[in-house]
This record gives C-alpha cells, sequence and structure tokens, in this order.
C-alpha cells in the first residue's frame, strides 16, 4: 500500500522561495534559468539584465478559435500532430442546435468546422492522435456513445461507430447478471494513447438498475490499427454514488485511470486487467497522473477542498512525485497556495523533465477567475503567473501539452461579451502575419502597384524566416530576416505582369521559420488584371483583333444582341451592337501592342 500524508491547512505554507514576475511592456516572463546553478537567487537576478531569460514562461497572445456561433463553446480538447500542429475538438451550446466542432492550425491559419450537429445536447467530447498521425475524435449524444476519424492532414472524417452498446461477439457480457444489458450512455470520460498506439476509451454510466454496478467507469480498448475490443469495467461507483473524473493517461505501455469516490484514487490497467483502487489523496479531490520522459519521476497533481461545509470557496492545488511507480510518494507540495479558489488543475512535462501547471483561480471574493501557471524547473519551483489577466467573467483551462520544450494551452473564457469562447496561447516562437490575404487590381499593359504586409514572432526568442513566392511574377523584399517581437513590413512586387491579359491571378507566398512551431504560415495574394470594354481578347490593346470580334456582334440599332459571346460589344446602355458602339471602340483604339487608355471608355 502506498503511504499518504493526509493534507493539513497551511495558511501560509513556507516550501519554496518565489521570485516576483517581471512585467515588461505587457509580455510575462516567468524567471526560469534551465541548466544554470549553483545559486538559483543569482542566476534569477542576473536574467534581469536580459530581454528575455533563456527559458519558458513568456506565452504568445491569446488566439480565439471558437468564435461562438451560438452563447457557450466549451469542453476543448486537443492533441498535437506529428509537425507540432493542433486539433481542436469542442462544444457549442444553445439554442435549438447544437455542434460539435473541430479546430485547426494545420493549414497555416486557425479554422474550424462542425462535424457534428443535434437539437439534443451532446454528452462530452475528447480527441486522440496514434502514431500513424490519425484523428479519433469521441462524442456522447442521443444516450449513445460514438467515435469518428480522418487523417491529421486531409482526408474526410469516417461514419462515426458507436462504442456502448455492443462488442465481439466472443466477449463476456459487461454484467453476468444481466447478459443482455450494455452500459449505454451517459458521459465522456476520457482517452489515451500509449506508445504502441493502442488506444483506449473511457466513459462514464450512472444510475442504471438493470446493470451491475449501477454506476461505473466503463471502456474499451483499441489495439493500433485493429478492431474494437470488449467492454470493460474500469472503476465500480456505488449505489448512491458515481467514480467523478475519470482522467485517463498512460505511462507509454499501461494505462490509469484517475477518480473521487470519497477518495481521489486510480487505476492501473496491466496485462488486459484493471488494479483495485490504489490512493492518491485519502480526502478527495480531482486529479491526474503524468510521468517525466527523462526519468522515472511519477508526479500526480490534483487540487483539494478545504472549506466543503462553507461552500468550497478555499481550494487549492496540489502535487506530489514518485519514483518508484507510485509505491511511495513524496510530501504534497502547495503549488497555488493563494488561500482562494484554486482547482481544476492540468499538467504536461516538458522535454527536460521539466514540470508546467495550470488551473483556474481568483484572488479575493467576487474577483474574476483566471488562468494561472506554475513551473518546475531543474527541480526548483518557480513564481505563480496570471496568464489571462481578465478583470471580469470567467477563464478556465482545458487542457495543457508540451511538444519539445514549447507549451501549448487550451483554455476558456466568457469575456467577450458574455459569450464563452475557445482561446489558445503557446510558448513558442510562432509566426505571425498582420494578414493571409492580399488582393491588388491593375489594368491590362499596366504594372500593379507592390503590396505590403508584416510579419513578426508572436512568441518567445527570435525566429529566422525566409520569405518564397510560387510563382516567378511575384518577388518579396527583403526576401528574409529575424523578429523577436517587432513587425518587419514585407514588400511584394509583381513583375512582368504587364504582359498578362485581363484575368485573375493568385499566387502564394510562404513564410518560413525553423524555430517557430507554425511554420510556414502562407498568406494568399489575389491580383485581378482588367482591361478596357473593347478589349475584346483581353492583351490590354484595343486593335484590328479586336475590331474583326466587333463586326462579328453588330446588329444595328434597335436590335438587341444577346448572343453570350458578344455580350461584350454592347459598348453603351441599350442592348443593342451599333454605331454607337463602335464609337466607343474608336475612342479607345490604340493599335497593336500599345495599351489602350483605362479611361477611354468613361
Amino acid at each position: 500500500m502506498a503511504n499518504l500524508t493526509p493534507i493539513v491547512p497551511n495558511p501560509r505554507p513556507a516550501s519554496h522561495i518565489a521570485f516576483a514576475s517581471v512585467r515588461v511592456t505587457r509580455l510575462r516572463f516567468v524567471l526560469v534559468c534551465r541548466r544554470l546553478r549553483p545559486s538559483i537567487l543569482a542566476i534569477a537576478f542576473s536574467c534581469l539584465g536580459v530581454a528575455v531569460c533563456p527559458a519558458l514562461g513568456q506565452w504568445t497572445s491569446a488566439i480565439n478559435i471558437s468564435n461562438t456561433d451560438e452563447l457557450f463553446s466549451t469542453g476543448a480538447h486537443f492533441v498535437l500532430d506529428a509537425n507540432g500542429h493542433m486539433h481542436v475538438v469542442f462544444l457549442d451550446h444553445n439554442g435549438p442546435t447544437n455542434r460539435l466542432y473541430y479546430a485547426t492550425n494545420a493549414g497555416g491559419t486557425w479554422s474550424k468546422n462542425p462535424i457534428r450537429s443535434s437539437g439534443s445536447g451532446f454528452k462530452g467530447t475528447n480527441i486522440a492522435i496514434t502514431p500513424d498521425n490519425v484523428l479519433h475524435v469521441f462524442y456522447g449524444l442521443n444516450e449513445g456513445l460514438h467515435t469518428l476519424s480522418k487523417p491529421a492532414v486531409g482526408g474526410a472524417w469516417s461514419g462515426s461507430t458507436r462504442l456502448d452498446d455492443n462488442h465481439p461477439q466472443n466477449c463476456p457480457p459487461p454484467d453476468a447478471t444481466h447478459p443482455g444489458n450494455f452500459p449505454e450512455g451517459s458521459w465522456v470520460a476520457g482517452v489515451a494513447v500509449n506508445s504502441a498506439g493502442h488506444l483506449f476509451f473511457q466513459w462514464l454510466h450512472l444510475f442504471d438498475n438493470d446493470l451491475n454496478p449501477s454506476n461505473g467507469l466503463w471502456g474499451r480498448r483499441k489495439p493500433f490499427n485493429a478492431a474494437w475490443e470488449c467492454i470493460e469495467l474500469v472503476a465500480p461507483g456505488t449505489q448512491d454514488d458515481f467514480p467523478g473524473g475519470g482522467w485517463l493517461t498512460s505511462d507509454g505501455v499501461d494505462f490509469y485511470c484517475t477518480y473521487t469516490l470519497d477518495d481521489l484514487d486510480y487505476r492501473r490497467r496491466t496485462g488486459g486487467a484493471w488494479s483495485g483502487p490504489m490512493p492518491i489523496n485519502p480526502t478527495g479531490g480531482s486529479g491526474r497522473l503524468l510521468w517525466s520522459p527523462t526519468s522515472n519521476e511519477m508526479a500526480a497533481v490534483w487540487s483539494h477542498d478545504f472549506d466543503s461545509n462553507a461552500g468550497g470557496k478555499w481550494w487549492e492545488v496540489f502535487v506530489k512525485f514518485s519514483t518508484d511507480g507510485g509505491q511511495n510518494w513524496s510530501q504534497p507540495f502547495n503549488v497555488s497556495d493563494k488561500n482562494h479558489l484554486d482547482r481544476g488543475p492540468h499538467a504536461t512535462y516538458d522535454s527536460n523533465g521539466d514540470l508546467h501547471i495550470v488551473w483556474e483561480g481568483f484572488d479575493c471574493e467576487g474577483c474574476a477567475v483566471n488562468v494561472w501557471y506554475r513551473a518546475r524547473i531543474n527541480g526548483a519551483w518557480q513564481s505563480k503567473d496570471n496568464l489571462t489577466q481578465t478583470s471580469s467573467k470567467r477563464t478556465t483551462p482545458a487542457d495543457i501539452q508540451s511538444r519539445g520544450d514549447r507549451l501549448f494551452l487550451v483554455y476558456t473564457d466568457n469575456e467577450n461579451n458574455g459569450f464563452e469562447d475557445v482561446y489558445v496561447m503557446t510558448t513558442a516562437p510562432e509566426i505571425r502575419t498582420s494578414t493571409s490575404l492580399l488582393e491588388q487590381t491593375s489594368f491590362a499593359g499596366h504594372d500593379p502597384a507592390s503590396v505590403n504586409f508584416t510579419v513578426r514572432n508572436a512568441g518567445p526568442q527570435t525566429i529566422d524566416y525566409a520569405i518564397t513566392s510560387n510563382v516567378p511574377w511575384l518577388t518579396a523584399n527583403p526576401a528574409a530576416g529575424a523578429s523577436s517581437g517587432e513587425a518587419d513590413t514585407i514588400t511584394l512586387d509583381f513583375e512582368n505582369v504587364n504582359t498578362f491579359n485581363a484575368g485573375q491571378y493568385t499566387a502564394f507566398v510562404n513564410i518560413d521559420a525553423a524555430q517557430a512551431w507554425n511554420t510556414p504560415q502562407v498568406v494568399e495574394v489575389r491580383l485581378v488584371i482588367e482591361s478596357v470594354g473593347p478589349d475584346a481578347d483581353g492583351d490590354g490593346d484595343v486593335d484590328q483583333v479586336d475590331f474583326g470580334k466587333f463586326q462579328v456582334c453588330l446588329t444595328g440599332s434597335s436590335v438587341p444582341q444577346n448572343d453570350p459571346s458578344c455580350l461584350w460589344a454592347r459598348l453603351d446602355e441599350d442592348e443593342d451592337v451599333d454605331q454607337n458602339d463602335f464609337g466607343v471602340l474608336q475612342a479607345c483604339y490604340s493599335g497593336p501592342n500599345v495599351p489602350a487608355s483605362p479611361s477611354c471608355a468613361d
């Protein structure tokens, strides 16, 4: 049995040294200095003299990826694909139609699309990605639990498969005393993927007197590139209570489920069977487990209610560590340490083995709820940082993940006129352009004016970028540069376009920066080349060729010309092609290879 230390309220735990956050022109810095100790204090002060301390902590500005069509966008979950792109699912609620949305920045800019709509409410959603770069989305709808999939890049969503009302014929019944019954419906609880690509999906089934247990966490495993296996009971509840939470994780091989049923416990799936409950916190709370990629360290992160008898207004976030697979644990450490409501933690290890925790919290009765962040770097706890800085309403973290030493955060915020939206922030260098679309218009035979946009690094550190075009007639000046946050103006020049016929032309400009998590970014350039009405062949001049085409279309006065191929020849305001139209052509006549005056037909 793992040893446990009960949480004892301590108004001011003093088990760490905290450095104040440095705030420079609204950018937030956490004083984190990697691999440079002997003296944390001395190094922290040395960082005050430089623009950016060489560590994590500076976050990009938030991006609203939902821009909700309804009243609430909630329930967000995300994964990172092999290229570091984000894939997010969330739910839009309110009104007669509810929607399950999928959003991604895999195309260079954020886009969202509904993948399911319903007049009834969804009961949770989640997303996973397997090693073959395939996305798997899970959702509850109409008393059923469903999944569908698609490649992370391209492709279309598959049809949905229901997971809770059937399993292979050779499987034992979920409940031997009621062999025809299944744990149908209720709520999506969690999903995880291990290093072999095996999926495990878990759901919460509630208050079903025709099933034993009537409350419980159930799940199914899907081996990599194979079919879904039997329905399994992960954690039973009681007749009157259910195992809350159901956070699912993997240490790379086995699956772990954390849940609350009086105590905060976890179970481990090894060799196809779930263990009995193993305790994390004897007085409950909501929490999860995670593992360091650089050592055998295992972390348990949870929030604890110190004031349940007074409305639950005092919660704190705690963490403890084990290096022997959970047999023995360190003393709990108070991460939030603010004596107010701090709960709902999410956590991740980065590739250096440093731990990052976010949670929702406020500092005073009636204050706004913000997303707070704290890191443990090289074993030393850094200062807490308020990431969202909202003055009203509420922000709630949905998840935090890492890729290398870069962090990705998704949270919800109802600051925007009372609407709740889904936002993204990262600590990675990020290419940010002033626009994703530029449009220009010119006359045939003339060179169009240049167009401009700006590019900058919206994250920490510096990006070195290169700009290329997919067409020879559009060039960037400068074609390369570096940004540590400043916006650089890029001029796009059109070359030899005066030889183009009238029409529409499209080019794509790539901005590549190896340091940026969202490389490359793409700016689309649309060029419209116009010509005067009498220029029938669109080459910019009005000559004998155009006159010959005009003669074919002549009808004479008051005789309408309705042939689609001759509508261009109706050069005045009536519907015939007559002497008056010829007068317009004559006014624009320039001769071969001489551009007609743009105002000749006015």
